[in-house]
């Protein structure tokens, strides 16, 4: 499993969660994504996705459409109304 996709990558948690990441194993290939330009631009990642906020319609077929460019082996949600949507919807990442 080196391939993650990490959610709200660009908040404290996620900066913090992805330097911890990186200091394991500096192997893993981050994919961040976040629904704020700016927390986005101080991200660690090796790609980076700009999202809707979650609420939004149009999330969770932007979410699909990263999936499967960047065929992550692991996604990691930041965000506790992002980690209620994976739930509601987890089906469509099975």
């Amino acid at each position: 499993m080196n391939r993650l996709l990490i959610t709200g990558v660009g908040g404290s948690a996620g900066l913090g969660f992805v330097k911890s990441l990186k200091d394991a194993n500096p192997d893993f290939f981050i994919i961040g994504c976040n629904s704020d330009k700016y927390a986005l631009e101080r991200a660690i990642a090796d790609e980076k996705f700009l999202v809707p906020p979650c609420k939004e319609p149009t999330y969770l077929k932007v979410l699909e459409k990263i999936i499967s460019i960047t065929k992550p082996d692991l996604i990691y949600s930041q965000v506790d109304a992002e980690i209620e949507v994976f739930s509601k919807n987890r089906k469509l990442f099975d």
